[in-house]
Parts: structure tokens; sequence; C-alpha cells
């Protein structure tokens, strides 16, 4: 039989796993001027579990923002093996919502401004990436393509990456990858060190 203040702690802990709700999301992470790719694991009505390679500071502010747009302001409580707890003041479970359609650039989106290569019908071209998610890309000083056709894009650090024109004007580009990069590898690439002039 059990001790009562044992049924007692095992009720508490059952009843908050029950008001949890278990995702799977990527999402965008920042924390005082830093940013990095998430992984949504559980929500309740007051905060989240998020799998995340960016060092966190337990007691300092961060936010997180969802595919939806929404983004959640939140106070990180704990940090254990690449996975935090976060604290709202606002409920995050409407934040998970609807990901944006695949005519508008995916969220959450990662800006760097670096050098990238297009291989289009055996021609290459040198751009400038302006940002990066798990699905596609935006670019600057990009050629004019045609919407649908298929090139295949270069990123330092990052494997080949099939992909479909979806906008191309003025010299900026929108193309979607044929596959979405996997969460590891963005992760990864996102935690790297960037310094364009290095070899």
């Amino acid at each position: 039989m059990l001790h009562a203040s044992i049924k007692e702690g095992l009720a508490l802990v059952e009843g908050r796993a029950s008001r949890r709700t278990s995702v799977l999301a990527n999402a965008g992470i920042a924390q005082g001027g830093r940013e990095g790719l998430g992984r949504i694991r559980n929500v309740s009505t007051g905060g989240m579990c998020i799998q995340t390679s960016l060092t966190l500071v337990v007691g300092q502010p961060a936010s997180v923002t969802f595919q939806s747009g929404a983004i959640v302001d939140c106070e990180v409580r704990w940090v254990r093996n690449r996975h935090a707890g976060l604290s709202c003041d606002t409920d995050p479970r409407p934040a998970l919502g609807t990901p944006a359609d695949d005519r508008r650039p995916a969220l959450p989106r990662f800006n760097r401004q670096l050098p990238i290569e297009l291989a289009v019908q055996g021609r290459a071209y040198t751009c400038t990436l302006d940002s990066i998610s798990t699905c596609d890309i935006l670019a600057t000083d990009a050629p004019m393509l045609v919407r649908g056709q298929l090139l295949s894009v270069a990123v330092d650090g990052l494997a080949l990456l099939p992909a479909v024109v979806r906008i191309s004007a003025e010299g900026e580009l929108y193309a979607r990858f044929s596959t979405p990069l996997a969460f590891a590898a963005l992760d990864a690439w996102l935690a790297r060190d960037f310094d364009p002039s290095r070899p």
C-alpha cells in the first residue's frame, strides 16, 4: 500500500502531465540577440518544452516564433540535455495555429546574409542568401528565373538543396525546397560560426 504523501505526489505529477499536449512542431527561439531553431515537444496553458541547440540562460526572457507566425514571449525555467522548459504569461497553444501555406515563405525564418550558388539548367549564378527555413530560401541579387523552374541551391555547410522557383522578381528569389531540409541539418548549420571570408 502506498503512503498518502506518495499518492498525493503521484496525483500531482499525473495531473500536471495530463494538462500537457504532446506536439512536434518546428519553431524559432531567440534570447539575448541570439536565435536558433527549436522543436516544440509539448505545450500547456502556461508554457512549453522546446528542444534546441541554442544555449539558453535560466531565468532570462526568450521569445518563440511559431510556424503560424505568432510570437510568444516566455521565460526560461530550466535547461537540460538540449531541452528547455519555458513559462509563458499567455497560453501558447493557440499560437500553434495553422502553418503558412506553401505560396508564402515558411516560418520560422533565419536571416543570414551569405553568398550562395544557384544551378539552373547547367548555368551557375552567385547571389546572396537573405533568409532560410526548413522549407525554403529567400535570396537577393538573384537572376530572373521562371516560376516552377527547377534549380539546385548550394549553401556552404549544407547538402545541395533541390528547389522550385515560386517567385522571381527584381533581383529577389523565393524558392521552395523539393524536400524539406532536415531539422538536425538546419539546427547544426545555424549553430556554426558564420564568417563569409573564411575558406
